[in-house]
């Protein structure tokens, strides 16, 4: 299947988190030519909105942390994209988020260490560090930003927001040494009150050094899996926010997490840079592994009709086909695309684009990538159930 390579996130994307809780409308919503150094004055770009300015409404910039829309229309969407100087020295990031019906595109520039985590339901939670210090921000396509945290003694590797709204959960690095310092958790109404929940991954030989860390919910969403990987596989710890410690599954063989319902994490085969690769099942009380579909691209886990349900592309030598495998049986049917479709492949969210859906919606777009919001393109919602589409952007391919 030429194309459809996946490559797992490994270089470290650092990031930050903090301390000061201000609510201002700071987004800039402009792109610089490239070339120009992170501090000169932006310049406004095509379909760009410039957003409120920091001495706008601070009532009309607080977002609600609702992890997705209840309506499809409403999604919304970023892209992380690094900026470079014309030797091609990657001098910081830009992250874009926009929604549903072709509004306008908020923008903030990045120091060179970003990250982005989302979207949700009003927007994008975006963390930096410049060196010095860490901020966490919201970023809302309505064109505002709110800081969360800012902090210097530390550096939020990773972080997200608990399914409720309620709680922001990062991964914290020593300043200095980068050396792990755990997973951290706050309550959004006042981030200041940092606690510890887990500690550093204790070292191991058959691993090395960790290169990529992520935090993805249960389908419950009332466990974190931190998930750290190196070249030679992935380890998780299924954490339980509510105090009762964590699961450690540091097993040989296994690559990236696709999702964890009830006692059963799945993941990828740890297959290195290629797909397609075997999807695992791996039983976190009986350290069973079983194979729930011997090679796939792609895979995500979402709910149908109120319960889990696996989706996974594979190929069957001339088309990608889209399966919906129930996660009990490994029993799998085909879901039916319609032909206007043809060309577009599931989008697979991952670091430098994401789109925020309901349960049950899977987004569909050319190269299984998310549009740049700048530069337009095409992309559906498809439902897994009713076979619905909903046009999310629409324009040349």
């Amino acid at each position: 299947m030429e194309g459809r390579l996946r490559r797992r996130v490994l270089f470290p994307v650092f990031m930050v988190v903090a301390v000061a809780v201000g609510v201002g409308a700071v987004a800039t919503v402009a792109l610089r030519p490239p070339g120009d150094p992170i501090g000169a004055k932006p310049t406004p770009g095509p379909g760009v909105s410039p957003g409120p300015s920091a001495g706008g409404s601070a009532a009309a910039c607080t977002p609600r942390f609702k992890r997705y829309p209840d309506d499809p229309g409403r999604a919304a969407w970023f892209t992380l994209d690094s900026l470079d100087d014309p030797n091609g020295v990657v001098t910081g990031n830009v992250v874009r988020v926009t929604r549903a019906g072709e509004g306008p595109v908020t923008a903030l520039e990045l120091p060179v260490e970003a990250w982005a985590d989302g979207p949700y339901d009003e927007g994008v939670l975006v963390g930096s560090d410049d060196g010095l210090t860490s901020t966490l921000r919201f970023l809302a396509p309505r064109g505002c930003t709110r800081t969360i945290q800012t902090m210097s003694d530390a550096i939020a590797w990773r972080g997200t927001i608990s399914p409720d709204g309620q709680t922001l959960f990062t991964y914290h690095l020593e300043r200095g040494t980068r050396h792990e310092l755990g997973l951290w958790s706050a309550p959004l109404a006042d981030p200041g009150q940092r606690r510890q929940l887990v500690g550093p991954l204790p070292p191991d030989d058959r691993f090395g050094i960790t290169w990529g860390t992520s935090l993805k919910w249960s389908a419950e969403g009332d466990r974190l899996v931190v998930e750290s990987c190196t070249p030679r596989g992935c380890r998780f710890r299924i954490v339980d926010p509510a105090g009762a410690g964590a699961t450690f599954i540091d097993d040989v063989g296994l690559g990236e997490a696709v999702g964890l319902v009830g006692d059963r994490l799945f993941a990828f085969s740890d297959c290195i840079d290629y797909r397609p690769c075997p999807l695992l099942e791996r039983n976190l009380s009986s350290g069973a592994v079983r194979e729930v579909h011997p090679a796939v691209y792609d895979a995500w886990l979402t709910s149908v009709g109120g319960r889990p349900w696996l989706v996974a592309t594979d190929w069957d030598g001339e088309h990608e086909r889209i399966n919906i495998i129930d996660p009990d049986s490994a029993d799998r049917r085909l879901l039916a695309v319609p032909v206007l479709l043809a060309g577009l492949s599931p989008v697979r969210n991952n670091d430098y684009g994401a789109v925020g859906l309901p349960p049950g919606w899977l987004a569909l777009a050319p190269g299984g990538e998310v549009p740049r919001p700048a530069r337009g393109g095409r992309m559906f919602a498809i439902n897994l159930d009713t076979s619905r589409l909903l046009m999310l952007l629409g324009g040349n391919s």
